[in-house]
């Protein structure tokens, strides 16, 4: 299988990036939710999902990593794998807790679903709006293995303003995988539909496009070869929206404009 170039990955950007911005956020995470959708709908499990499997490519991530990702049957809800290697900020309790099974070979066993990638990326999600995991704090693996399949371990959720946001993280973390939400559900959530650009984010920007589109149309732009003041006005633009910087597409829509300054 042969897949795009991506620029970065998204633990790597994660890392560069002191704030992010609500759309920012929002659009990164409707692009995980769908590869995530797209692979279940062919019955994979990812079974290791984290930020580093995501790879940025003009503006949209990219699913990559199926090392250790498993194949359901249609008239199946969820698999006994062996050996589970997941990371660990990232693991769901089910994978956790069945451990200690094994199998015919000896290794250990876990059971997994296609809850068991909600739950992983509900911790992405988590990271990119409190700035760690939900049980990063906790060094010592066998203390934090612990908290994560303890239900009287409470999972902090600090106050945001985006409530649809908090409530998609307390939904995504349940333990319980029959009562956690699912990616179908994800997808039609509240949180998912709400497409206005923050001002702060984008300054005066007036467009009704959603940001997905316009992230898009960056992304097209920059695939073009010529004129290249154009695929330069593209990345110009594309890190301004990543930085949070005030965006002005009003030049695009000029007949004959070629030049392109970097303000």
């Amino acid at each position: 299988m042969v897949m795009e170039c991506g620029n970065i990955d998204l633990n790597s950007w994660l890392k560069k990036k002191k704030t992010i911005n609500p759309w920012e956020r929002k659009s990164y995470w409707k692009n995980m939710l769908e590869a995530v959708h797209t692979i279940h709908e062919h019955g994979i499990v990812h079974s290791d999902l984290k930020p580093a499997n995501f790879l940025i490519v003009d503006g949209m991530l990219k699913l990559i990593d199926f090392g250790i990702a498993n194949q359901m049957q249609p008239d199946v809800t969820s698999i006994v794998k062996d050996s589970q290697v997941g990371t660990i900020n990232y693991m769901p309790p089910e994978a956790i807790k069945d451990m200690s099974s094994y199998g015919e070979n000896g290794k250990s066993r876990s059971k997994i679903s296609p809850k068991s990638d909600v739950w992983s990326l509900g911790c992405i999600l988590y990271c990119m709006t409190y700035g760690r995991t939900p049980f990063q704090h906790i060094t010592n693996q066998i203390t934090k293995l612990h908290a994560i399949i303890d239900p009287s371990y409470e999972i902090e959720f600090p106050d945001i303003a985006e409530k649809d946001l908090q409530d998609v993280l307390k939904r995504c973390l349940i333990r319980n995988p029959k009562q956690r939400i699912s990616i179908p559900e994800l997808l039609t959530h509240p949180y998912v539909h709400i497409q206005t650009y923050p001002q702060t984010a984008v300054g005066g920007l007036n467009t009704k496009g959603t940001t997905e589109e316009m992230k898009r149309i960056l992304g097209q732009l920059i695939g073009l070869n010529s004129p290249n003041s154009i695929s330069r006005a593209a990345r110009t633009l594309y890190e301004q929206c990543n930085s949070g910087e005030s965006l002005d597409v009003s030049a695009f829509t000029k007949p004959g404009n070629q030049t392109w300054t970097k303000k």
